[in-house]
């Protein structure tokens, strides 16, 4: 019986739990633990969760890949937003870019909020918030502007 194969593999709690969930919110934050279970398919899910739709299953297999791979804790859904690239860029050029980003013409200092940052070394300091006054392309021209075609790639920059 599929069922209990199912109940086997998940565990009897999880499913009793999804079937008696008395809201679909529920039902969503126990969903991806048991539609990832290993060889079973939407129609193998059919005769156990009648309400169940394609679209459901399909949100709950993704949702559950996604915190399989590290990504958000239970409950939370985070987009994979794939590899990121290092850049190295030369002390003086560095100094130019925060010097610049950082101007009063070009960033505003919020009365709330702070971000920690860490590098690579383990060292780590604290930046307060600030909202950017202008769009990252006006401010990659006023660089190049100011600094020369070529300085600093548009990449980097951002």
């Amino acid at each position: 019986d599929e069922e209990e194969v199912l109940a086997q593999a998940v565990g009897e709690g999880v499913i009793e739990s999804l079937r008696v969930a008395p809201s679909e919110k529920i039902q969503d934050d126990l969903l991806p633990f048991v539609v990832n279970t290993p060889g079973t398919t939407y129609e193998s899910f059919r005769p156990i969760f009648p309400w169940l739709t394609e679209w459901q299953y399909r949100k709950a297999r993704s949702s559950g890949m996604i915190r399989a791979s590290g990504g958000g804790a239970a409950g939370s859904i985070k987009e994979d937003k794939g590899p990121s690239y290092r850049a190295r860029l030369s002390k003086d050029k560095l100094d130019a870019v925060v010097m610049f980003v950082l101007r009063p013409d070009n960033i505003q200092d919020v009365a709330y909020g702070v971000n920690e940052y860490k590098l690579d070394s383990g060292k780590g300091f604290v930046v307060p918030d600030f909202i950017r006054q202008q769009i990252r392309a006006v401010l990659y021209r006023k660089f190049q502007e100011e600094h020369g075609e070529g300085y600093i790639s548009l990449d980097t920059f951002y």
